[in-house]
């Protein structure tokens, strides 16, 4: 099995393989941007990105893509990470078009309506505060802050001047501009690529 790499003229590398053992295509657009390119006064911004990437788009309206997906038999999905985002589907083979539908159509006309905007950052801050009950999510965090370019500082995110984007006390209408030109600034050819 043979993984073949392209590179296409807008800088958009394409990795596929072909494997036979399952009618099955998984498809991911992994961003080159997470944790590590946000800036001390919004960090947790590509997490919430990811977040607002699955409430809908111009074309599909919030919950759509969804129900679509699991009436095909798939699963979708999205992760964060220091250096990457990810958004993926699992579908029958026959159904290729539509992760590529799925992903175009949100890569430029996700929606960031200021309500989901704001109830996602309900979800974010639970998540968070969730995960700071676990020692490993402390040790993950003291390894991390040492990192080369790291937006994480002594003491999480927390004790920063500026409260982080995930701070309940953020204004929201800045939040919902700033949002907004994560998600353009992401979609450049040489920031994505597809597997």
């Amino acid at each position: 099995m043979d993984t073949m790499e392209y590179l296409l003229d807008n800088g958009l590398k394409v990795i596929a393989r072909e494997m036979h053992h399952a009618p099955l295509v998984a498809f991911f657009v992994w961003y080159r941007v997470g944790g590590r390119n946000e800036v001390p006064g919004v960090t947790g911004i590509s997490h919430w990105v990811e977040h607002m990437m699955f409430k809908g788009t111009r074309k599909y309206k919030k919950g759509e893509l969804d129900r679509m997906v699991s009436r095909h038999g798939g699963i979708w999905n999205a992760f964060t990470w220091i250096d990457f985002t990810v958004y993926f589907e699992v579908l029958p083979a026959n159904y290729l078009d539509l992760s590529l539908d799925i992903e175009s159509d949100r890569m430029i006309n996700c929606l960031f309506d200021p309500v989901e905007v704001d109830s996602e950052r309900t979800v974010i801050i639970s998540e968070r505060e969730g995960a700071e009950n676990s020692p490993e999510f402390w040790l993950d965090e003291a390894v991390t802050r040492r990192l080369p370019g790291s937006s994480i500082r002594a003491g999480g995110n927390r004790s920063q001047e500026r409260p982080p984007v995930d701070d309940p006390r953020r204004p929201l209408q800045p939040l919902q501009e700033v949002l907004l030109a994560r998600q353009r600034g992401c979609r450049g050819g040489r920031r994505l690529f597809l597997s």
